[in-house]
C-alpha cells in the first residue's frame, strides 16, 4: 500500500496536476470569499466568520475529489498497467486504499492555503482576533 501511495503521489506531484488542482481550489474559493458579490463574501457578511468557507469548500471538493480518484484509475488503464497491478501480490483493498490515501493527502494539501483565510478573518475582526 505504501508503494502505491508513493507512486500515486509522484504521479500527482511529478507533473502539474496536483499543483493545478490546489491552485484552482485556492483561486475559486478566494474569488467567492473575497471578490464576487454573493452570499459567501466575507467582507460583506459583517461578521468575522469562516462559515461561508465551510459552506463553499464541500461543493468544491464534490468536483475535485472524484476527478482525482478517477484520474488515478484512468491513467492505470491508459498506460496498460492496471492488469499488471492486479496481478501483483496485493489485495484489491490495498490497491484501493493506497490510491484513496493519495487522493486524501492531495485534498488535505488543498486546505493548507486556506489558512490564509483564517489569518485574514482574525485580522479583520474588531478588535483584531475577535472571531465570531
Amino acid at each position: 500500500m505504501i508503494a502505491i501511495l508513493k507512486k500515486e503521489l509522484w504521479s500527482y506531484f511529478g507533473n502539474w496536476s496536483a499543483w493545478i488542482i490546489i491552485g484552482a481550489f485556492s483561486l475559486i474559493s478566494a474569488l467567492f470569499l473575497f471578490f464576487f458579490e454573493n452570499d459567501f463574501n466575507i467582507l460583506e457578511i459583517g461578521t468575522a466568520s469562516l462559515q461561508s468557507f465551510f459552506t463553499l469548500s464541500p461543493w468544491l471538493f464534490l468536483f475535485i475529489i472524484p476527478a482525482l480518484a478517477m484520474k488515478s484509475f484512468a491513467e492505470e488503464q491508459q498506460n496498460g498497467t492496471l492488469q499488471w497491478l492486479f496481478s501483483q501480490p496485493l489485495s484489491i483493498s490495498e490497491i484501493v486504499s493506497g490510491k484513496f490515501f493519495a487522493v486524501f493527502l492531495v485534498g488535505i494539501l488543498c486546505l493548507l492555503p486556506s489558512l490564509v483565510y483564517l489569518y485574514s478573518v482574525y485580522v479583520l475582526g474588531v478588535p483584531a482576533g475577535n472571531l465570531d
